[in-house]
């Protein structure tokens, strides 16, 4: 939804399409049970002792890096992948590389909001349009790069 919202407000967005985009962002946040993170809840460490539950849960982990939209689907992946006893693929991300980069983002939107004016207003609705466009994992990817702190980069 965030990335439609982007569209409509564009590359300039007033206050007001900021304040629609963070409420979109917000609604695309929420729907974590529709992500992979669900995915996980059947492959508990205690549910991996049956052998059958184990191997899907492998072809499940194996099909994940092609699927991944949300950074915390990708730290779904770097977490399954630990439990189960996988190689780490690239495309997944660590809970620690994911807060980083959130935190960082808040840190960042708490500093633009604590002096407001129109620059900062302008320089987080570009951020929060790039985000809704771009996506979570994409922007985490980005940050995680810039920072020089990306464990590998994605296949």
């Amino acid at each position: 939804m965030s990335n439609v919202v982007a569209e409509v407000v564009g590359d300039e967005p007033t206050p007001g399409g900021v304040m629609a985009l963070i409420t979109a962002l917000g609604t695309d946040m929420a729907q974590i049970d529709a992500s992979l993170v669900a995915v996980g809840r059947p492959c508990r460490e205690a549910s991996l002792r049956d052998a059958n539950r184990r191997q899907l849960c492998e072809q499940v982990v194996r099909r994940m890096p092609g699927m991944l939209n949300e950074a915390l689907d990708a730290s779904a992946l770097h977490m399954l992948e630990r439990r189960l006893g996988l190689p780490q693929s690239p495309e997944a991300l660590s809970q620690e590389e994911v807060s980083r980069a959130l935190t960082a983002l808040a840190e960042d939107r708490v500093r633009l909001l604590a002096e407001p004016s129109c620059a900062n207003i302008s320089r987080m609705g570009r951020q929060t349009v790039a985000l809704g466009r771009e996506g979570e994992l994409a922007w985490v990817r980005a940050y995680l790069k810039q920072a020089g702190l990306a464990s590998a980069p994605p296949r």
